[in-house]
Parts: structure tokens; sequence; C-alpha cells
């Protein structure tokens, strides 16, 4: 279709190429570009391959050097490609059927594209390693309520983190099993909603400018196995809610400002076997 044709063309014009991955994306044909799928029924576009699948001639041949990254921009033209269900350029998802949009380890230029997270169909969202700077995406109550993994860390994503844990929070049935924004430039605090994200069971924002008390609403994370806030400036005592958490595995606080005492419940969790306590610069923690 001269449309779907059109869109990735200006695609891979706002993108850089230098191992020339996208040199076959020429001509009328577009099932036969490099890494481009159709549907055998109708002919639409429905999948986009990652760059270990996507030989310069086509079709499909052993995985080329695993660093040939795109760079760039993401151009909005992705949004006519309404028949994508997966899209991987670490990789390049019917944009009405997104279901995974894997952009992680590329060299993008540009700031985090908001529109991407419009997509009420979107499981997984991973940008790690992605170069992308700007803000927290807004999150609408509607959008992303399917979303399970969220991965946005190792970037230069800044702004307040309070907006994006509200927006992801306000879905009644949250499905966020992941949530890694370690190594950004998020600052704030983490407001109360946190404790409505149910479901999660991995939870990383490690090496960011967060601060504040930690909330009693941590203790409603019952299925949360993964725990990692250090390098932050948290301040205040270690919560008794923690004692709550049976699933967790991992606690890491290091490098924070917390202080008071390590309650007993802390070590009656049957399955912690790793607790990060060191390099807190408040009050030392004493055991109780």
């Amino acid at each position: 279709m001269e449309m779907k044709r059109k869109a990735l063309l200006s695609i891979k014009e706002g993108l850089r190429d230098p191992f020339g991955r996208l040199s076959s994306w020429i001509g009328e044909d577009c099932c036969n570009l490099a890494g481009v799928g159709c549907s055998n029924q109708t002919g639409h576009i429905v999948d986009h391959r990652n760059k270990y699948d996507c030989p310069s001639d086509g079709g499909n041949s052993a995985p080329p050097n695993r660093f040939y990254q795109l760079g760039g921009t993401l151009n909005p033209s992705l949004l006519n490609l309404t028949h994508l269900n997966y899209l991987d350029t670490l990789p390049f998802v019917n944009f009405t059927s997104l279901q995974a949009l894997d952009l992680s380890y590329n060299k993008f230029s540009s700031s985090l594209p908001h529109w991407l997270f419009n997509f009420s169909t979107l499981v997984e969202v991973r940008l790690r390693h992605s170069n992308l700077t700007g803000h927290t995406p807004k999150v609408s109550p509607g959008n992303l309520r399917n979303l399970q993994v969220l991965d946005l860390s190792s970037s230069s994503i800044g702004g307040e983190i309070e907006e994006l844990i509200e927006g992801l929070s306000r879905c009644s049935n949250c499905s966020l099993e992941t949530l890694d924004l370690n190594t950004n430039n998020l600052a704030g605090n983490l407001p109360d909603s946190w404790g409505f994200l149910r479901n999660l069971k991995f939870l990383a924002l490690g090496s960011n400018k967060l601060t504040g008390k930690l909330s009693d609403s941590l203790g409603s994370l019952g299925y949360l196995a993964y725990l990692q806030l250090s390098h932050n400036a948290f301040w205040g005592p270690l919560l008794k809610s923690v004692g709550n958490l049976s699933r967790l595995e991992v606690l890491d606080l290091r490098f924070n400002m917390m202080s008071g005492t390590i309650t007993e419940s802390i070590g009656q969790l049957p399955r912690l076997f790793q607790l990060g306590l060191y390099g807190n610069l408040g009050i030392p923690l004493k055991e109780s």
C-alpha cells in the first residue's frame, strides 16, 4: 500500500544508519525490505524485526554484528503502520494492536517520543540504553492499561517521578509487573499511589535524584521480589511495612540518607537473600 511504503521511507529518513542496514528500503514492494514482514492474508506490514535478524539483502540469514545500531530520531509516521504488531530495531509492534516495543541499545539523539505511550494495547515497552533524553511520559488512565514491562533504564530521562507513577497507578486493574527506571535523572518523591501498583514484581529506581521518606504504601506491593532504590537521597526510617513483602528476595537501599532501626520483621522475610544498606548517610541504621 502506497501510504505504508511512504511511512517506511519517512521513518528511514529520520534515522542514522551507519552500517547500511536499511539500504534495501527502496522500490515499490515493502514486503521484500530487510526486516519487514507482511501478512500472507492481507499484505499489511505486521512485523519489523530487530537488527540481529535484518540481513542487508532481505530474507532470513545469520545475525549480523550485534553493534549495528541505528541512530537519529523516531518519525511519527510509525503511526501510519496501523497493522504493525511487533517493532524491534535493537531492536523495531497494528499500532492499533501494538504489543511489544523494543528500541533498546540504539543511539537515538532525540527526546523520548511521548506519542509512543498513546497505545492501550502495549504489553512491553523497552527503551533500555537507547540514548533518549527528555522528561518522563504523561500516561493517561486509558493508555498502557495492559502494560506489564516498562524499561527506560540507563538513559538520560529526567523530570518528576510522581506524575509517571500516578499515571501508571490510575488503572483499576494495573497489570504492570516490571518498572525499571534505573540510572536516569529523575527527581522528586515517590507518591503514596505507588502502592496501587499491586502486581509489581520488579522495581528498580536506583541512581537517580529521588528523595523524601518512603511511604507505608510500600507494604501493599505483595508480589514484589526485587526492590532497588540505591544511590538516591531517600531519608527517614526503614519502614516496618517492608516486613509485609513476603516474596521479597532483594532489597537494595545503599547510598541514601536513611536512619533508624532494622526491625526484626526484615529478618523474618522468608525469601530475602540480599539486603543492601551500606553507605547511608543519616544516623547509622541499628538492629532492633
